[in-house]
């Protein structure tokens, strides 16, 4: 009978031990960045440049991903805008950084241009669960691909 009431106060300690402390989950270390995404309604040209302008800032990116077999998607840097990259997709773009307003305009390898112009509206992601950092704003929209693009 000793051995079971060392137990139960044990597992009282213990208990008593995390209720103190406030810890109600363990947090994973899952990251997230800000991000708008525009998917196109099908597939575009593989080789494009997209101009953004990013809360009044010009910046620009070349999305070569001719020059890149195998690969479903492409990193590269958006001049102009220090810091920020665009993820190259088949059907669109990814940017980092959570814009009030911002323009994509695509122009395509062969001719067509698309332009994309935002306010967008974000919904806060938080990978770790809501009592665990970090929080990121994210926004996906979806835009008809124009017929000469």
């Amino acid at each position: 009978m000793a051995f079971s009431t060392s137990r139960m106060i044990f597992g009282g300690l213990v208990l008593a031990a995390f209720s103190i402390s406030g810890c109600t989950e363990e947090c994973t270390e899952v990251g997230c960045t800000d991000s708008i995404t525009v998917t196109f309604d099908r597939d575009i040209p593989r080789d494009y440049t997209v101009e953004i302008t990013f809360n009044g800032v010009k910046g620009t990116a070349d999305c070569t991903q001719a020059t890149n077999p195998g690969n479903e998607e492409v990193e590269v840097p958006v001049s102009g805008l220090d810091g920020n990259t665009l993820l190259c997709r088949p059907n669109g773009a990814l940017l980092q950084g959570a814009p009030e307003e911002v323009v994509f305009t695509f122009t395509f390898a062969g001719g067509g241009v698309a332009e994309v112009a935002l306010a967008p509206k974000y919904n806060s992601v938080t990978p770790n669960g809501e009592e665990c950092g970090p929080v990121c704003d994210q926004s996906e929209v979806e835009v008809a691909l124009p017929a000469d693009g």
